[in-house]
């Protein structure tokens, strides 16, 4: 086995590029509270344009070579004549072999533990930490109250060199070329005390991923990139490993994939290179996300060149398990990802356990843009709340808080490309959250998609008032439309949910059908009759759609209301719209009623007569009172043995204010 060697002053080999951990959530509250987030945004967007915060462009690669096995990490420690390691937490070099390249003797796990589990045993961090070494200015200098982004040599840049050069008579730098390339690949430096990004404070230093101001030449190699990190966690314990980690996927040539003007989340709390490096306060870090995994080569996801009916998909906490879903399965910049997330091992902080559908574009730079992500997560309901700044939930993954199973161009999210055009994946009959689960995967339309337009009832053999009542013979008509693929076998069948109902046809073969073109079956009708005995109710009609040779089913129930009701409602609102509230309450309760609407039907005086109980439910003001005319007919109605309840919007409300 051939071992190969890490410096932890993490070294990226870009010309002057940097990245960054995101600011904790506490403190991002606290600066908005303060309003000082906005200057922080600004003063962000300076430190990315000299190269702040940038992925590496010449990452290290395990795996890049057969024998590279282990990665070997040098930690360079560094306190200041102001800000000493006794000062503070107190730590010793130890401590960090520990904290970093322990295996499976650390509660939760150190930052080898994280790469061992999230790699799937491809990657192997070990490395050792130097004596804690005294930089020849004081800390004010290097951070100059600019959080370490100041001009140098009043800047982290000049920290690392002087940090090099005063390692450079312990360490043999050549040890951590790994690849044989002539530059150090992984270099990382620890100041003493604590981070900007878990304190807000402009004197400390925020733990970044950047690049020295020359190449440096020690030990015949080159010395570039680095990252920083702090002793200090802002309450004053021992840092924690989620820094370390998040940094350390910029080693490898990872982007931030939170957004970095903090006004939305980008892919949140689902991948340590957002919010995820927070997890467990930052102690148990959530894993990458499938994108990171598969660019890293952990999670090579299997591209899907037909449909899969009933695919399982293992959590992707064990196994490497993901799905690549290209539009149309033609390939392309843009493609969707998924993968199983469960509440285990370093993932068990993240929100939620189920399916994430992620929607990828290559093209896209970075997760800054909320309305066009690098990597977005496709949230299973529907509110979009990493793109407002709302926060991950147990309701992103599918099927999730809110039983979402089906993904595809016609849900909400839906699965549209950036142009909004449709991409004809789906990710349909999702299976319940679980360590396997199972979904169909598609990449191109078989099956067809219905929207109903309307169902009527045509009762011309009785007494043609739209209604089914006794000893009517009635024929159903509906019409519908077919928005996605087309089949030449459909069927429609109706039911009803009271068996009263005799249908003598109930079956529509309707066959060919034209896509995005409302049709009906007028050219097979549906044909019921109601029994004389029949009392008047609400009921369930069905229509079961199948197509493709009955492996296709959709259906749609519609209530309607059968025979004469006994009871009428008066809808004389003057146009407020309450008739909802009194037609919800006699569904619920089963109750059928005719609704007569003054404004279009005029007095229901002369019909009051016909029913047994009448509902009047008026406005909410004095100027609209019921007419003299009505007054005389509901007199009438109530001589005649009529029960009336005659009822107004807030009119318990009134009654209180007049005393």
């Amino acid at each position: 086995m051939k071992f190969w060697i890490v410096v932890l002053v993490a070294v990226l080999l870009t010309a002057n590029l940097a990245i960054g951990v995101s600011i904790a959530p506490e403190i991002i509250k606290q600066l908005k509270d303060s309003g000082q987030l906005q200057e922080i945004v600004l003063s962000d967007r300076a430190a990315r344009a000299r190269g702040v915060w940038q992925p590496n462009d010449m990452p290290y690669r395990f795996g890049a070579t057969a024998d590279v096995e282990t990665l070997h990490c040098l930690i360079i420690l560094v306190d200041f004549s102001d800000m000493t390691h006794e000062s503070g937490f107190h730590s010793e070099p130890a401590n960090f072999d520990t904290l970093l390249f322990s295996l499976g003797i650390r509660h939760p796990g150190s930052m080898a533990d994280y790469y061992k589990e999230t790699s799937y045993n491809q990657a192997y961090l070990t490395g050792q930490a130097t004596p804690w070494l005294r930089m020849p200015h004081p800390y004010s200098y290097y951070v100059d109250g600019q959080r370490g982004f100041g001009n140098y040599p009043r800047n982290a840049q000049r920290l690392t060199e002087d940090a090099v050069l005063a390692a450079d008579p312990f360490v043999n730098f050549d040890l951590y070329d790994n690849d044989g390339d002539g530059m150090v690949d992984a270099l990382f430096v620890v100041h003493a005390g604590p981070g900007y990004e878990d304190t807000g404070n402009l004197n400390y230093i925020h733990s970044h991923a950047w690049s020295t101001t020359y190449t440096m030449n020690v030990d015949d190699v080159h010395v570039r990139g680095y990252s920083m990190e702090p002793e200090e966690t802002g309450s004053g314990s021992m840092i924690n490993i989620g820094v370390f980690c998040h940094e350390f996927g910029h080693v490898l040539g990872l982007p931030d994939l939170y957004d970095y003007d903090y006004d939305s989340e980008g892919v949140g709390y689902w991948s340590i290179m957002a919010g995820g490096s927070w997890g467990g306060g930052g102690a148990i870090p959530v894993h990458f996300d499938g994108w990171s995994k598969y660019h890293l080569g952990w999670a090579i996801p299997t591209v899907l060149t037909d449909n899969l009916v009933h695919e399982q998909i293992d959590a992707v906490e064990y196994n490497p398990d993901t799905y690549q879903l290209f539009p149309y399965g033609s390939g392309g910049p843009q493609y969707f990802l998924v993968e199983n997330r469960r509440q285990r091992l370093f993932d068990v902080s993240i929100p939620g356990s189920g399916l994430l559908i992620y929607h990828i574009d290559e093209n896209a730079p970075n997760n800054d843009n909320q309305t066009h992500y690098k990597v977005a997560v496709e949230q299973a309901d529907g509110l979009f709340e990493l793109e407002h700044n709302s926060g991950a939930d147990a309701s992103d993954p599918w099927p999730g808080a809110t039983n979402h199973t089906c993904f595809d161009d016609f849900s909400l999210p839906n699965a549209h490309l950036y142009d909004g055009s449709q991409s004809e994946v789906a990710v349909a009959n999702i299976s319940d959250s679980d360590s396997i689960m199972y979904a169909d995967l598609g990449i191109i339309y078989v099956d067809p998609l219905y929207e109903l337009a309307y169902i009527f009832f045509n009762d011309s053999t009785g007494n043609s008032n739209g209604r089914p009542e006794p000893g009517e013979t009635c024929q159903l008509i509906f019409s519908a439309q077919n928005i996605r693929a087309g089949v030449d076998d459909l069927v429609v069948t109706a039911s009803c949910s009271d068996s009263q109902v005799l249908f003598s046809d109930s079956i529509s073969n309707l066959g060919t059908m034209p896509l995005n073109v409302f049709f009906d079956n007028r050219s097979d009708l549906i044909t019921f009759t109601i029994p004389m005995n029949f009392e008047s109710e609400f009921a369930n009609f069905t229509l079961t759609f199948t197509a493709r040779d009955g492996l296709y089913h959709q259906q749609f129930v519609t209530p309607r209301m059968l025979g004469v009701p006994n009871l009428i409602l008066v809808d004389d609102d003057a146009g407020l719209n309450l008739e909802t509230y009194y037609e919800d309450a006699l569904q619920n309760a089963g109750q059928s009623y005719e609704h007569w609407d003054i404004s279009t039907q005029g007095s229901p005086a002369a019909a009051l007569v016909n029913y047994d109980y009448a509902i009047w439910f008026t406005g909410d003001t004095r100027e609209t009172p019921i007419s003299e005319a009505d007054v005389a007919g509901l007199i009438d109605y109530l001589n005649g043995g009529g029960r009336l309840l005659v009822t107004s919007q807030d009119f318990v409300q009134r009654l209180s204010e007049r005393g």
